[in-house]
């Protein structure tokens, strides 16, 4: 097992989940559902870096539990046109579908804190909302342009 990754990996999930705490405590249940998009927003990819890295950190306990190595190559079904494509099953089964999963409720999120900004219900938290998940887009594109040339 890999503690560094453990440690690091257990610092996120602690992060999402203190995140969590300041934005639903002592609040009545429709405050709550108000604040869920800055949930969405802020404390999810939190929870994301917080789990996507568990079968590398882990390795052992993932290999026992689904019986082979993270690091083996699943290959995708072959194309029409006779392609054949694989990756690690780390990258194929884990992290992609966290990935497209987080992406879809950050969108969710941020389309609905703006509802709700335009709507008047929460409208500080829900502005926040918006500006954090306006500046994960954008981080996530200035990394994809700097570094996506080389993955």
């Amino acid at each position: 097992m890999e503690w560094k990754g453990c440690l690091i990996e257990a610092g996120f999930l602690v992060l999402g989940l203190f995140v969590s705490f300041l934005i639903f405590r002592k609040k009545t249940r429709k405050e709550r559902i108000s604040r869920l998009p800055l949930f969405l927003t802020c404390a999810v990819p939190l929870f994301y870096l917080g789990f996507a890295n568990w079968p590398v950190a882990l390795e052992p306990i993932f290999t026992r539990i689904i019986g082979h190595s993270i690091w083996d190559t699943y290959h995708f079904p072959q194309s029409a046109d006779g392609t054949h494509f694989s990756e690690t099953w780390w990258v194929a089964r884990w992290l992609e579908p966290l990935q497209k999963t987080v992406f879809a409720l950050v969108v969710i999120g941020m389309v609905w804190a703006f509802f709700n900004v335009v709507v008047g219900r929460e409208r500080k938290a829900n502005a926040v909302g918006v500006l954090i998940s306006i500046a994960l887009f954008l981080l996530a594109a200035f990394l994809y342009a700097s570094f996506g040339q080389f993955f």
